[in-house]
């Protein structure tokens, strides 16, 4: 699993732990939903500015959302 795919899946996983709606983040991000799952899918890599928003809005440190993931595991 490459770095971009592992924030894609901490960045869902802890989404779904905190009840976080997809078009939530991406209205957050000023993204279409379209856009957003392509970051969230790993297609696209978030910006350090977009990890950021996300880990203010979520209140998650931004190291849980930044690990690397090995072996698919959030």
């Amino acid at each position: 699993m490459s770095y971009s795919e592992s924030i894609a899946a901490n960045v869902r996983a802890e989404a779904s732990r905190r009840n976080v709606k997809s078009h939530e983040l991406a209205e957050l991000l000023g993204f279409s939903e379209t856009s957003l799952r392509k970051r969230l899918n790993g297609l696209i890599e978030f910006r350090p500015s977009e990890i950021e928003k996300i880990s203010i809005y979520m209140e998650v440190p931004i190291e849980e959302l930044t690990r690397h993931v090995v072996g698919g595991v959030a």
